[in-house]
This record gives C-alpha cells, sequence and structure tokens, in this order.
C-alpha cells in the first residue's frame, strides 16, 4: 500500500475495500497517521491488512466493524457510485451527503474545512463520514453508525431509521465480513 501522512485528521487509516471503494478506520493511539491515495491500486482486500495493523497496537474490533458499515452505506447509498447525484435531495457522492452534512462537519471541525463537491471526493466522504461518527456516536455500533447516518445525530432514536438499518445489517450478513451482527 502506498501511505500518506494525514495533516489534522487524529487517528485515521484508510484503504480499500474488496470492491476497490475507499474504506477506512480510527486507530488508537493517535501516533499512527497514514492514508492511501485516491486511485492507488490495492490488494483486493486489504482489510485483512488493517486488521493485522490493528492487532499490532492493540487497537479493538470497533474499527473492522466501522469499516464493514461503511462499506455497506456505501453500496445503500450510491451501489458504490462516487458521482452518484440526487437531485430530489441534493445528495451527492458515494454516501450522498447533504448539505446539511458538509455544515455539520464543518461546525464540528470549527472552519469551513469541506465543500458539498468533496462529497465527489470518497477519501473525503469517508474522513467527514468518520468526523461525524466520533464526534456524535464514538462508541458506537453498526446499527447507530448506520442510523445516525440516515438520520441525522438523533437518527438512532428515530423509527424511521430502522428499515435503513436493517438494509445494511442484511448486506454486512451477505458480504460475510462479520459474525457481530444481532
Amino acid at each position: 500500500m502506498n501511505i500518506k501522512k494525514v495533516i489534522g485528521i487524529s487517528s485515521l487509516v484508510i484503504g480499500c475495500s474488496t470492491a476497490g471503494i475507499i474504506t477506512g478506520f480510527v486507530v488508537r493511539p493517535s501516533s499512527l497517521h497514514v492514508k492511501l491515495e485516491a486511485g492507488t491500486n490495492c490488494s483486493p482486500d486489504p482489510v485483512p491488512e488493517l486488521r493485522s495493523l490493528s492487532t499490532q497496537h492493540n487497537i479493538s474490533e470497533y474499527p473492522n466493524l466501522l469499516v464493514e458499515t461503511w462499506d455497506a452505506i456505501c453500496w445503500k447509498e450510491s451501489k458504490n457510485n462516487i458521482k452518484a447525484y440526487n437531485k430530489e435531495e441534493d445528495a451527492k457522492g458515494i454516501v450522498q451527503i447533504k448539505p446539511i452534512m458538509i455544515r455539520d462537519v464543518n461546525k464540528i471541525l470549527g472552519k469551513e474545512t469541506y465543500t458539498h463537491n468533496d462529497a465527489y471526493d470518497p477519501v473525503k466522504s469517508f474522513i467527514m463520514f468518520l468526523i461525524y461518527q466520533e464526534h456524535y456516536y464514538p462508541n458506537g455500533n453498526p446499527e447507530i453508525w448506520s442510523r445516525a447516518w440516515n438520520g441525522g445525530p438523533t437518527g438512532p432514536y428515530k423509527k424511521s431509521t430502522k428499515e435503513y438499518w436493517q438494509d445494511i445489517k442484511e448486506r454486512m450478513k451477505n458480504e460475510g465480513r462479520t459474525q457481530k451482527i444481532n
């Protein structure tokens, strides 16, 4: 893997999923700051490499579940299409980011870091996903992260996000990459 340091984002590793889509996970301790270049030729499945890295650094199962949740959300939102656009909702990119998400992430960061067109960049989309999840649900799980992505910060408590979670859960089970889903 070709890696580069990430400036300003703590504890982040980004890789590619089996579909070649950018994925990643939060790494603790924060002494590890690496980033896969967008468009890097990835191995067929770098997730084992990422899991190996997490084991070397005594990182919990949390990062692996976040990677798998991200992969399922990418499929649900756009069928892994980084150029996807939903005109009705003004949602862009692989995870269909809306302007309100950009405003929220920039507010969390305390500065105007991202624009709505950044949603077309899967690396930036994933970083925004991590910022959002770490801010609202740092000790979350796939259900909480999925429902928050679908319904906003209070999404995990909304009845309207249950069906979305069922779709994500089904996708994760079909991928066979986790046994930690109820």
